[in-house]
């Protein structure tokens, strides 16, 4: 087990990284990711197999599939639910049975598919045997303001029959949180908001059944993955915990022997507009969402909140971090460098005074320039004078 942090081995993960999709981690979008052989190699060098590894902003879950893969058990904690949607379903292998499961669903919703493509809009009540089928999808669609600027309305049909027939299943609730997941992952790609970085709307060329057809694709290629991840997982335990860090009581009966995150960036970016189609149709509140988001850009530039607002949310993280990590063991964190009303900020000094504030000593600290992290992050986030910092702590 290593004592530092080792710069080249960092960097050459940094540059080099081929494939950052392999397995579960292409399951759903999600911009701002880090690579997942940077946690990787924390994992298997600041830790044993059987110890376990905690995650205090999980995100898409990058951190405790790699803590899977390695033998780790794992805790995850997030304030968004797609998040945390997406952090169960890929750390989740599932059962011979469940996948079966799945596979007869899919094949119902191609039969659906290959009558439903043929019907005009206008005589999509043709479709269904009785009025009452009718009656009972349309109840699957949300209602929410703008909801019909922001889809077409054959793409709300589409998508209210997949989930209905997702929702009616007969399914496992891993199962059915599986199949959500892959429908969320569509969802902005058959909207017309303009794309995962943009709320906008924009026309889009939609085609009857393309829908259904995209989420067919997506939920066989989630299962391609599914079984590979099957194949490389081990048996250890791993919980995703939805909620607000700063308000949390605890994280089970046992602390964690190690720490690796990416906490948020201050004035970076709205996690909870991106995904706020999603969350409509998932039943999610994205005002919660947007209320507790640490860091956001609607904090930082429409709110114009400074800088001691994201530093007084995070202490209060750090100061939970600290009680649930065991004595003398490591903690990792990756942040970079932001803009608050046209002021840089040093990620750097920013965590390490909030750690030691919180009785963490500094290790090791590693460099480097964002614009070397191509792979890592949306190039929207990057400029060449701004950098990212892999900070190493003892407890």
């Amino acid at each position: 087990m290593m004592g530092r942090l080792n710069e080249d081995d960092i960097l050459s993960i940094v540059i080099n990284s081929e494939d950052t999709t392999y397995l579960s981690h292409n399951y759903h979008p999600f911009p701002a990711k880090f690579i997942p052989g940077l946690p990787s190699f924390l994992i298997k060098n600041f830790s044993s197999p059987g110890d376990l590894v905690l995650d205090p902003f999980c995100g898409s879950g990058t951190t405790l599939v790699e803590a899977k893969l390695l033998n780790r058990d794992a805790v995850g904690i997030d304030v968004h639910p797609i998040a945390v949607l997406m952090s169960r379903v890929k750390t989740n292998p599932l059962s011979n049975g469940e996948i079966e499961d799945i596979k007869s669903l899919i094949e119902k919703v191609e039969a659906i598919c290959s009558s439903y493509r043929h019907i005009k809009t206008s005589q999509k009540s043709l479709f269904f045997e009785q009025p009452k089928e009718l009656e009972d999808y349309v109840k699957w669609i949300p209602k929410f303001p703008g909801r019909d600027h922001w889809f077409k309305e054959e793409v709300l049909d589409e998508l209210a029959i997949i989930k209905s027939v997702i929702k009616e299943g007969n399914l496992s609730e891993e199962a059915q949180e599986y199949l959500l997941l892959g429908l969320s992952a569509i969802i902005v790609q058959v909207s017309n908001q303009e794309g995962e970085t943009r709320y906008a709307a924009i026309k889009k060329n939609i085609e009857a059944g393309q829908v259904f057809d995209l989420f067919i694709k997506k939920i066989q290629d989630m299962n391609s993955r599914m079984l590979e991840f099957k194949k490389k997982a081990s048996n250890s335990k791993i919980s995703v915990i939805w909620g607000d860090l700063r308000s949390l009581t605890g994280i089970g009966d046992r602390k964690a022997d190690l720490v690796v995150t990416s906490p948020p960036y201050a004035n970076t970016y709205d996690y909870y507009l991106y995904h706020k189609l999603r969350m409509y149709w998932l039943n999610y509140d994205y005002k919660y969402v947007q209320e507790n988001e640490i860091g956001s850009r609607d904090k930082h530039s429409s709110k114009k909140q400074g800088l001691e607002y994201y530093i007084n949310d995070m202490r209060k993280c750090f100061e939970k971090i600290a009680l649930w990590i065991k004595k003398d063991k490591y903690a990792v964190f990756i942040i970079g460098d932001s803009v608050i009303s046209g002021e840089q900020i040093r990620g750097d000094k920013v965590i390490i005074e909030l750690a030691e504030e919180a009785g963490m000593s500094l290790i090791d600290k590693v460099d480097y320039s964002q614009d070397l992290s191509s792979k890592m992050f949306n190039t929207a986030f990057r400029k060449k004078n701004k950098l990212e910092h892999v900070i190493l702590f003892k407890s």
